[in-house]
């Protein structure tokens, strides 16, 4: 029985490292997509264990910011940084492109936005700290401001931003 259960876990980790994609696949596909549609690419690199990390993918996809979100920029998500136990979620080669991004020494979540040739335009790291999930209502004023320098296809809507991402107190 041990040595049938010990075969399944194999089987199971092997087959999750082969059906996910490298970095590298990743970000190719992302730089075709924005090819094709005229956009940037916004590069996330998160931890199953990030709170931050959550919070920020969650007000990206709300209902009130992900049409703008979605018509300027192709999303990807690297997984880093994960604990011993959760290393197998990781983005094979993702800590390569967290280096290469200025962001191997930073916090998480850690983000960039690269055109479609994969060249940094900016990065979530503003007057040298990380932005992460912007929440305060300066953070979330230097996160417009590089929304405003990186959209390709429709205004920033501050307000709606703000709505979103600045923590009421």
């Amino acid at each position: 029985m041990k040595k049938y259960l010990l075969f399944f876990f194999v089987l199971v980790l092997v087959s999750n490292v082969a059906l996910g994609q490298t970095a590298d696949q990743l970000l190719v596909k992302a730089k075709s997509e924005a090819k094709a549609d005229g956009k940037n690419i916004l590069l996330i690199f998160h931890a199953s264990w990030c709170g931050w990390c959550k919070k920020f993918e969650k007000g990206l996809d709300s209902s009130l910011v992900k049409p703008f979100f979605d018509d300027n920029y192709v999303h990807v998500h690297f997984t880093v940084k994960e604990s011993a136990q959760n290393k197998d979620l990781e983005t094979l080669g993702g800590d390569k492109y967290l280096k290469q991004f200025g962001g191997a020494d930073s916090g998480l979540p850690y983000w960039v936005i690269l055109n479609d040739e994969g060249e940094l335009i900016a990065s979530s790291v503003v007057e040298g700290e990380n932005l992460g999930c912007p929440a305060s209502e300066e953070e979330v004023d230097a996160f417009i401001g590089v929304l405003k320098k990186t959209t390709k296809n429709a205004s920033v809507n501050e307000r709606l931003i703000k709505e979103v991402f600045v923590i009421k107190k």
